[in-house]
């Protein structure tokens, strides 16, 4: 199975308001990107919204677009106001990102009531950081 029909496959079994971490490559708790200065390869993500997703589901990934800035509150507001169809699925390329910024995210998901139309994938989230995101949204958030 290839990694698209792999990412479907879970998919499928995520209801609508859930977020899942799964693990594209076992890393370790120290995990680092082996794509220094690139980001994330979006032709994988371009091909799996063609091939896998419904009219009524968009497809959004969430990661920098330059690896030197983090994401901000605006940045958050532009990947949420692209999510245009009834159905979200929304990748998160955790690796490029920091605890600061998923959990940003998440909470400006939480805000605009869209996390309920919405499966978000947490991929390759290190263990470390998903123990903080953990803890930082108990009660918010069943990671």
């Amino acid at each position: 199975m290839d990694i698209k029909e792999n990412l479907k496959s879970i998919i499928d079994k995520v209801d609508y308001g859930q977020v899942l971490k799964i693990a594209m490559q076992e890393r370790g708790a120290y995990a680092v990107s082996e794509v220094q200065g690139d980001v994330v390869n979006m032709a994988l993500f371009d091909d799996f919204a063609a091939k896998y997703l419904s009219d009524q589901e968009d497809l959004t990934v969430v990661h920098r677009k330059d690896s030197e800035l983090a994401l901000t509150s605006t940045d958050f507001s532009q990947f949420i106001g692209g999510l245009e169809a009834p159905k979200h699925i929304i990748f998160v390329a955790c690796l490029e990102l920091g605890t600061t910024e998923i959990k940003g995210f998440l909470n400006a998901l939480l805000s605009t009531d869209e996390l309920e139309n919405s499966k978000v994938i947490l991929l390759d989230l290190p263990q470390l950081e998903y123990m903080a995101l953990r803890s930082s949204m108990k009660g918010k958030l069943a990671l």
